[in-house]
This record gives structure tokens, C-alpha cells and sequence, in this order.
């Protein structure tokens, strides 16, 4: 047979048990808050890095459309050699080509890291609504515990008085609880 003190020692332990989740909750929360902002800083960093980028490549851009307007012919003539505008050449392309691969790279990275936000983000959802509906268990299980011990103060420790009583108090607990859940 359940007792009425029986009862509210395991209102207590649930009250425990909740309020350490909920502790549990919030830190996870606040460890998904730090990594979102270390995401968008390192997202931010990257974008800097593509727009230098870009930047150096306009000027390349600029550089090569300069030396496009010379002729192949011209170019060959104007350098001492046939090997030096090859290598001129050469090199141009080469730089314009790690250029490319470099921004690829980091829009790569970049796309990475807004991902790893983005589930970062709904982790973190996920644990408000969690905190949330502990939150109201805990303050069920609160209210419950309280009737509980005015139940136990009214009967004065009277196994019969509580046995009387608790019909009542169930219907009123059904009643909060469902108000509870109206939230």
C-alpha cells in the first residue's frame, strides 16, 4: 500500500532527477551556443580570405587582359627570348589556375562550416523544446509534491484521512495537469 510520505519522497526524487536534466539540458545549450559562434567566426574568416582573394584576382585579371592586348607576336619580339614569354605565359596561367583552386577550396570550406551551423542550430532547437517540456514536467511534479504535503498536513499523518482525501486531490491534479499541457 502506498503512504502518503512514501509518495512525496518519490515526488522529490523525480524533482531531482528533472532539475538535473534540466542543468544537463542548459549546459548543452550554452556548448551549442559557444560552437555556433566559433561556426559563423570561422564562416566569417573565410569569407574575408575569398573576398582578399577575389581581390588579388581582379588584379591579375587586369594584369592578363593588359598583356592580352599584346600580341602573341609582339610579346615574342619584345622579350629576349622565345623561352622568357613562354615562361611569362606559362606562369600567368599557372598562378590564375591555384588562384581558382584556392577559392574553390575555401567556398568548399565555407559551405562546410554554414552546414555544420545549420545542425548546430537545430541541435540546439532541439535541446529548447527538450528544456522546455522539462521545465513543465518539473513544475507538475512540483505541484504534485506540494498537494501532496498539504494532503499529508491535513491528515495529520492519518492513513485513513489520506485514503479519503486523495480521490479529491486526483481529480484536481488531472485538472492542473491538463492545464498544464493547455499551455
Amino acid at each position: 500500500k502506498n503512504t502518503l510520505q512514501s509518495t512525496i519522497s518519490s515526488l522529490t526524487l523525480s524533482q531531482k532527477q528533472l532539475a538535473a536534466q534540466i542543468k544537463v539540458t542548459q549546459n548543452k545549450i550554452a556548448s551549442a551556443n559557444l560552437r555556433i559562434r566559433q561556426l559563423s567566426s570561422s564562416i566569417t574568416d573565410k569569407e574575408t580570405s575569398i573576398a582578399a582573394n577575389q581581390r588579388v584576382i581582379e588584379k591579375e585579371l587586369r594584369r592578363v587582359a593588359e598583356n592580352e592586348q599584346t600580341s602573341l607576336v609582339t610579346k615574342i619580339i619584345s622579350t629576349d627570348s622565345l623561352g622568357a614569354a613562354w615562361r611569362e605565359t606559362d606562369q600567368a596561367i599557372q598562378f590564375n589556375e591555384a588562384l581558382d583552386e584556392e577559392i574553390r577550396s575555401l567556398r568548399t570550406v565555407r559551405e562546410a562550416l554554414a552546414t555544420d551551423r545549420a545542425e548546430v542550430t537545430k541541435a540546439k532547437e532541439s535541446l529548447v523544446s527538450l528544456q522546455k517540456e522539462l521545465t513543465l514536467q518539473k513544475r507538475s511534479v512540483d505541484a504534485s509534491k506540494a498537494a501532496q504535503q498539504q494532503l499529508l498536513a491535513q491528515t495529520k499523518n492519518k492513513e485513513t484521512g489520506y485514503q479519503q482525501l486523495i480521490a479529491q486531490k486526483r481529480a484536481a491534479e488531472k485538472s492542473f495537469e491538463q492545464e498544464l499541457a493547455d499551455l
